[in-house]
C-alpha cells in the first residue's frame, strides 16, 4: 500500500475513534456490543491523548517553475512532553514526486521514499508576555539524511531556531533566527553552513481562520570558504483549523533579491519563479 493511502487510512481511523462516543446506540444486542467496543477504543483514546505522548502528521505540497509537477514532504510527528516547557520530538520525514511527465504517456510517476529522521527538543517560554512583555522559545534540531540523499556530499545537518514573538490584539508579529551546519561526508562543493534571520505578522480574523506573512533573509556559505549566496523570501501564508484536528494552509513563497558573486538586486520574474502550495496538518492526540 502505499505511503498517502496508508495515512489517510489512519487519519479517518482516528476521526472515527474520536467521534466514537458521540455516536446515538441502537437498542438491539449487536448495537450494544458495538457501542461497548467503540466506548472502550474511546477510553483507551482519551487516556493516549491526556499522555505526555502525542502524534500528528503534517502535508506540504508544493511546485514551482523549477519543478516539473508537484513535490510533497509528509512529516509523521512523535512527541513527547517532558514538563510544560520541555518536550522530545521524533520526526521521520517522506517525499513523494510527481514529476518528470512521461513524454509518450503522458503520466507522472509517483515516487515516495525516507527523506530523513529528525530529533528535535524544544524549550518554550523561556521569556513569557506577562513578565517579560515577550514570548520566546528555542529549538535545536538534527536532521538524518536517508542513504538517497547522502550522495550529495552530507550526512545531514544540525539546526538551532530561537523565535520571538509579540501579540499585539488579533495582530501578532515574530522574530525568529536559525542557524544551520552540515554534517559533510566528503569533499565534493556544497553548503557547508547558513543563517536566516526573519521578520513575520500574522492576523487571526477568528480563532480558526488566519493570515500570515514572513519576509526571510538568507545566506549560505559554501565548503567553509568565501564563496556565499544570499537572497530573501517572501512568503504569503493562510490557515483554517477545523474542530476535528485538522487545519489546511494555502501559501504563496517567492524569492524576492538575489545576491551572489558581488551582484544583487531584485529577481526578476519573482512572481512567474515563486511557488505555489499547501498544508494539511491533522492532530491524531
Amino acid at each position: 500500500m502505499k505511503l498517502t493511502k496508508m495515512l489517510a487510512l489512519t487519519a479517518i481511523f482516528s476521526v472515527m475513534t474520536a467521534n466514537a462516543a458521540e455516536t446515538t446506540a441502537a437498542t438491539t444486542p449487536a448495537a450494544t456490543t458495538t457501542t461497548s467496543s467503540t466506548s472502550t477504543l474511546k477510553k483507551y483514546y482519551d487516556k493516549i491523548k491526556a499522555s505526555p505522548f502525542s502524534m500528528a502528521y503534517l502535508n506540504d505540497s508544493f511546485s514551482s517553475f523549477n519543478i516539473d509537477g508537484v513535490k510533497s514532504y509528509h512529516y509523521i510527528y512523535a512527541h513527547y512532553k517532558l514538563t510544560d516547557k520541555d518536550r522530545l520530538s521524533i520526526v521521520p520525514t517522506f517525499t513523494t514526486d510527481l514529476i518528470n511527465k512521461n513524454p509518450v504517456s503522458k503520466d507522472r510517476a509517483n515516487n515516495t521514499r525516507i527523506h530523513s529522521t529528525q530529533l528535535r527538543y524544544t524549550r518554550s517560554s523561556i521569556l513569557n508576555e506577562k513578565d517579560h512583555g515577550v514570548n520566546m522559545s528555542a529549538q535545536v534540531r538534527y536532521y538524518q539524511y536517508a542513504k538517497s540523499n547522502q550522495k550529495g556530499g552530507d550526512d545531514g545537518y544540525g539546526r538551532a531556531i530561537i523565535s520571538l514573538g509579540k501579540p499585539l490584539g488579533k495582530l501578532s508579529l515574530s522574530l525568529t533566527s536559525d542557524n544551520v551546519v552540515y554534517n559533510k561526508n566528503s569533499s565534493g562543493k556544497g553548503y557547508s553552513h547558513f543563517n536566516m534571520i526573519g521578520f513575520g505578522t500574522r492576523y487571526s480574523f477568528t480563532d480558526s481562520f488566519s493570515t500570515s506573512t514572513s519576509l526571510n533573509w538568507y545566506k549560505y556559505n559554501y565548503d567553509n570558504t568565501d564563496n556565499f549566496r544570499e537572497f530573501s523570501l517572501l512568503g504569503i501564508y493562510t490557515d483554517y483549523s477545523f474542530k476535528n484536528g485538522l487545519s489546511v494552509g494555502p501559501y504563496f513563497e517567492a524569492i524576492m533579491t538575489n545576491a551572489k558573486d558581488g551582484r544583487d538586486g531584485f529577481t526578476e520574474e519573482w512572481v512567474k519563479n515563486a511557488s505555489v502550495g499547501a498544508t494539511l496538518y491533522y492532530s491524531w492526540f
